[in-house]
């Protein structure tokens, strides 16, 4: 957000705020940088390779480029810049996974009622869905999936971290609430290999197992 802009015109860019991290959502879903790995691609070419419209793409990947997610060329080419390479699937440190869940429609059917949050102190998610958000991820496998995949995105970034600012050495058994697929304990048990470890995936009922 530019400081030379007036206060009112910085508000304005902030309260429209979520219509770029929608953009940069529906291309993370889309695979768009996958598809620009090899080089620049047009909306047309892009559209065809993603069964989408392309003047509705094409608007798309614009609001995505004025914040610095994918650059357009002179002959109105895509390519990757360095914040789009982290939506690339296979890539150490890879947010794609992470961006689709943040910028999913239950997301923002939640925040929508953030008013009656602040008004009762409830969870807005169980208002909208009728049931926690573990319930729902549980119950719902594309939610689920969406949700463990962002889970595992976010360990790979932050268990060096973890390990590296906490002795796990003192328990003999440790549990990862909502762990997913369980790659931030992988990575506890490949440097602690005596630990006993379990992961509640999202199944809300989950119970230790007898020892």
């Amino acid at each position: 957000m530019s400081q030379e802009l007036p206060p009112s015109l910085q508000l304005m860019q902030v309260m429209f705020g979520f219509a770029p991290s929608r953009a940069i959502g529906v291309a993370a879903e889309l695979g768009i940088a996958d598809l620009l790995q090899d080089g620049p691609k047009s909306a047309g070419e892009l559209s065809r390779l993603t069964s989408t419209h392309e003047r509705s793409l094409y608007r798309v990947l614009r609001a995505c480029a004025s914040v610095g997610v994918f650059s357009e060329d002179e002959d109105k080419r895509f390519r990757l810049t360095p914040p789009a390479e982290s939506l690339l699937s296979d890539v150490p440190g890879s947010l794609r996974s992470f961006v689709t869940l943040m910028t999913n429609d239950f997301q923002y059917q939640t925040w929508a009622e953030l008013l009656y949050s602040v008004q009762t102190g409830e969870p807005a998610f169980d208002k909208v869905f009728g049931t926690s958000s573990f319930d729902y991820f549980w119950k719902n496998e594309k939610a689920g999936k969406v949700f463990n995949d962002a889970m595992s995105s976010n360990s790979a970034f932050s268990s060096a971290a973890v390990l590296e600012a906490y002795d796990f050495s003192a328990f003999s058994t440790i549990v990862d609430v909502g762990g997913g697929h369980g790659l931030l304990l992988a990575s506890i048990l490949k440097k602690y290999p005596r630990l006993r470890a379990f992961s509640t995936t999202c199944r809300p009922s989950w119970k230790l197992p007898p020892t």
